[in-house]
């Protein structure tokens, strides 16, 4: 295993995969690849990110690539020094941004949480990691 790809959310859930995903990187010796995808639609993601005060959320798209650039700042401080990673952030539709983003940069296995900030509920995985498993061309590890 060469990379490893994680997909962040700002969720508990996304969190976790990438703290697994970094273990699994150093044991491993791979490179760590921290992507982040949000639809502009989605303003759970900055209804948890951001106060309801915050002027970010009157401007939803524009609020888009501070909210990425958060997320991939968080990322970067909860990965211990030893990682070695890159970081990507886009908007779009996530489960097929995670697919392509993921073979575009040749990850050997995918990592990612459950469930995301998505308010629609799944039974047994969240919508965009059930996708991911159904559709991607190599190994998925989803961590509850």
């Amino acid at each position: 295993m060469k990379k490893i790809f994680v997909a962040v959310d700002g969720s508990e859930h996304g969190w976790k995969a990438l703290d697994y995903a970094a273990e699994l990187a150093v044991g491993m010796k791979a490179e760590l690849f921290v992507y982040t995808v949000l639809k502009p639609s989605d303003s759970g993601a900055l209804l948890a990110m951001y106060d309801m005060d915050d002027p970010m959320l009157a401007t939803e798209v524009s609020g888009m690539d501070d909210l990425g650039e958060k997320l991939l700042s968080e990322a970067k401080n909860r990965l211990p020094a030893a990682v070695n990673a890159e970081f990507e952030y886009q908007v779009g539709y996530p489960p097929e941004m995670i697919l392509q983003a993921a073979e575009k940069n040749g990850a050997d296995t995918i990592v990612m949480g459950s469930r995301g900030l998505s308010g629609i509920k799944e039974l047994l995985l969240g919508s965009v990691s059930n996708h991911v498993v159904h559709y991607a061309k190599v190994p998925v590890v989803i961590v509850k």
